[in-house]
C-alpha cells in the first residue's frame, strides 16, 4: 500500500475528510461569486428602431425594384412591412400594449408611402429617361398622388390597409 502524498493529504485536510468527527466543515467551501443575471440583458427601444429602419427601408427598397420589375404595385408587400414592423418592435424589447400597436402601424404607414413615393419616382425616371435621383427632385406632391391614384387599384387600397392590420395584430 502506498503512502499518500504530501499533497493529497493536504487536500483531504482542505476538503474536510480529516476533521475528527465532523466529517466536513460547517460552511461550504465554495467561493462566494457574484450572481449571474436570470436572463441576457434585452435590447433597448433604440435597437428596435435602428432595426426597422434597417430591415424596413431594405424591404421597401426589395419592394420598389419588385414592383418595377413585375409591372405592378406588389401591394402585398404591406403585410410583409407590417409583420417586419411588429417582429422588430417585439424583437428589440418594447413592452407590450397599445404603444407598441401604434409605432407598429406608424412604421408600416411610413415604410408604405416611402415604398410607393419610390415606385413613382422609379416609374416617372424610366419613363422620361432620367435617374431616379433627377426624377425625385423633379416629381411633385401632386403629380405622385396623381400617378399613384392612376395606379392603384381597389384591391391594393384593401392590401395597403391590411397591411396596417396585420401590423397592429402582430404587435399586441
Amino acid at each position: 500500500m502506498q503512502r499518500p502524498t504530501a499533497l493529497q493529504l493536504a487536500l483531504r485536510h482542505d476538503l474536510g475528510t480529516n476533521a475528527p468527527g465532523l466529517g466536513r466543515y460547517p460552511c461550504p467551501i465554495v467561493p462566494r461569486l457574484p450572481p449571474m443575471p436570470a436572463t441576457s440583458p434585452r435590447f433597448p427601444p433604440l435597437s428596435a428602431l435602428s432595426l426597422f429602419v434597417l430591415l424596413g427601408l431594405l424591404q421597401s427598397l426589395i419592394w420598389i425594384r419588385l414592383a418595377f420589375y413585375l409591372g405592378s404595385q406588389c401591394a402585398w408587400m404591406a403585410l410583409v412591412l407590417g409583420v417586419t414592423a411588429a417582429l422588430s418592435l417585439r424583437l428589440g424589447g418594447m413592452a407590450r400594449g397599445t404603444a407598441r400597436m401604434l409605432w407598429a402601424v406608424a412604421f408600416t404607414a411610413i415604410g408604405v408611402a416611402w415604398a410607393n413615393w419610390g415606385i413613382v419616382v422609379l416609374q416617372m425616371g424610366a419613363t422620361m429617361g432620367v435617374t431616379p435621383q433627377e426624377s425625385a427632385v423633379k416629381l411633385g406632391a401632386h403629380l405622385a398622388l396623381t400617378l399613384l391614384g392612376l395606379a392603384t387599384a381597389p384591391l391594393d387600397y384593401v392590401l395597403l390597409a391590411l397591411g396596417l392590420v396585420v401590423a397592429a395584430i402582430a404587435a399586441r
